[in-house]
Order: C-alpha cells, then sequence, then structure tokens
C-alpha cells in the first residue's frame, strides 16, 4: 500500500504534469490564425473549470475540494487567454511566456521538492534548485517556441541568438518574480506568464 507521503508525492507529480502538457499546444501557433489561437485559450478556460478537478480529483487540496474547482488551473487558462489575445499578432511572445508558466514554473516546482537543496533566503519555501530549473527549462523552452511560432511572420522572424538571449533574460526575471513571496497578492499563475509576456514584448 502507498503512503500517504507517496501519494501526496504522485498526485502533485500529476498536477505539475498537466501543469507542463498543454504548452504542447503552442506548436500549432505556428500555423493557426488569431482567431484559432483564441480558439484554444477558451477550451483551456472551459478544460480548467470542468475536466481538471474531475481528472485528478484525488489530488485536490482541502479548499479545492468545497470549491470543486481549482483557482489555480483557471488563473492559469485564463492568464493563457489573455497573452493569445493580447499578441494575437505576435503569437510567438504568447508561446514564450506560455512556456515559461508551463515548463518553467512546472519543472521548478517538480525540482524543488526533489532536489531543492537551500531555501532562498527571499522566500524560505523556494529552493535554489527549483529557482535554477525554473531558469534553464523556462530559458530552452521559450527560446524554442519563440524561433518556432515567430517563423510564421517570415519577415519578422526572430534568429537563435535574438530569441535565446531574449528568453534567457526573460527568463532570469521572471523566476525571481515566481520565487517572490506575492501569493497572498497574486497567484503565480498570473504574475509569471504576465510578466514574462511583458520583457518578452520588450526585448523582441
Amino acid at each position: 500500500m502507498m503512503s500517504h507521503t507517496a501519494l501526496s508525492d504522485s498526485n502533485e507529480t500529476n498536477r505539475q504534469i498537466e501543469h507542463i502538457i498543454p504548452v504542447g499546444f503552442a506548436v500549432f501557433l505556428r500555423w493557426l490564425p488569431p482567431w484559432g489561437a483564441i480558439a484554444i485559450g477558451c477550451v483551456g478556460v472551459a478544460y480548467a473549470a470542468f475536466v481538471s478537478p474531475w481528472l485528478v480529483s484525488s489530488g485536490l487540496r482541502p479548499h479545492e475540494r468545497s470549491l470543486r474547482f481549482i483557482p489555480a488551473k483557471l488563473y492559469y487558462a485564463f492568464a493563457v487567454l489573455l497573452l493569445l489575445i493580447v499578441f494575437r499578432h505576435s503569437l510567438h511572445i504568447a508561446a514564450g511566456a506560455w512556456a515559461m508558466l508551463s515548463v518553467g514554473d512546472g519543472v521548478a516546482s517538480l525540482a524543488g521538492a526533489r532536489w531543492g537543496g537551500n531555501p532562498l533566503p527571499w522566500n524560505r519555501r523556494k529552493t535554489w534548485g527549483g529557482l535554477a530549473a525554473f531558469v534553464l527549462t523556462g530559458w530552452a523552452s521559450a527560446a524554442v517556441l519563440l524561433v518556432w511560432v515567430g517563423a510564421r511572420y517570415s519577415a519578422h522572424a526572430m534568429s537563435l541568438p535574438h530569441a535565446t538571449v531574449s528568453a534567457f533574460i526573460a527568463a532570469l526575471l521572471t523566476a525571481f518574480v515566481e520565487s517572490a513571496p506575492l501569493g497572498q497578492w497574486i497567484d503565480d499563475n498570473l504574475s509569471v506568464p504576465l510578466v514574462a509576456g511583458l520583457i518578452l514584448a520588450i526585448l523582441t
């Protein structure tokens, strides 16, 4: 029989996998028209509201059981939808910021729980391992999507060096936003993609 700790770890892993997988749809932003991209965002909101709570029902936290939905998942979905609306004519920026949220934040949670190491001086609930994981995976995934989706704009496609530098700066700054103790004011599923989108918009 699985121990309570192992069960909790397994549920948290499932939640983070569900956090990461949706960014796979960003690959299609290379070809989708703006309305198609926004439609994906709307489907994501519906999924977060009605499907996700059922899919990960065994891993719902106490306050989520009473609400019958997962606030963080809805924040995630609304943030992605907002990115796709605001950057509908620059979908590579939306894709890059989505990667920061999905891959960077998701892997940071997994890595922090398993190999976190020393806590951060400004937030004892976060670790240096999680911060490093966010920067590395957010950087790599965002750079790839900036180039991949940016290729749709043939006249203004991003070069790999430009995308790499922009994604690294955005990942580094966004990692500090994610690790800051801002939970009482704003959920990091909102702060991470919005800050990442703003930074990438400035840099690209």
